[in-house]
């Protein structure tokens, strides 16, 4: 009687060569589908937001108690201040004087103001003396960005952008400052 031998099972070649060929895929592939980076700027991006927001709302609250509430900054005054912190109708002016002395930046970060003549861009260290090296402005529209880094300031970038509180006219009633977060340019 003749036995036949069956191969059962992968030689070692085999295995190795399947092995090599996942591994290749998994460092090609998967940093293309796995976009960690981009999560991770998001993400503190949502908790500055969420810093910003909360400032602003505890801004307020010693704005109405020191009856800081109504009036904006002009020309020839600066505006009403709690704290340190410049207001716009009680909540922080889009400023480095405003919402970026109320929340706590991490070392670093910038922050700019839409100017007409383009954007400027003011770098904060922890208590680095001396005046700082931009300052920041007020826009028209009373906008300020705050982002990791200079290059996520621009257009399309990855900033937290702070839009300052204000009136439309002398009788309206002031509205509230908006903090959202501009994702399109994390990856």
């Amino acid at each position: 009687m003749k036995t036949l031998n069956k191969q059962q099972g992968f030689t070692l070649v085999e295995l190795i060569i399947v092995i090599v060929i996942l591994g290749i895929l998994a460092v090609t592939a998967a940093p293309r589908f796995l976009n960690f980076s981009g999560d991770a700027k998001i993400s503190v991006l949502n908790t500055v937001k969420a810093s910003a927001q909360t400032a602003a709302k505890m801004v307020y609250g010693k704005a109405v108690l020191q009856s800081q509430v109504g009036t904006a900054p002009t020309a020839a005054n600066a505006g009403p201040e709690v704290e340190g912190v410049e207001l716009t109708h009680g909540y922080p002016q889009a400023t480095a004087e405003g919402i970026i002395a109320a929340i706590d930046m991490p070392d670093g970060w910038v922050s700019s103001s839409d100017v007409a003549s383009g954007l400027v861009a003011e770098t904060f260290t922890a208590e680095v003396a001396g005046p700082p090296v931009v300052p920041a402005y007020i826009s028209a529209a009373g906008q300020i960005r705050i982002a990791a880094a200079t290059a996520d300031l621009a257009n399309g970038g990855c900033y937290v952008l702070y839009t300052a509180a204000f009136k439309a006219n002398a009788t309206a009633t002031e509205t509230e400052p908006v903090t959202t977060v501009v994702t399109t340019g994390c990856n």
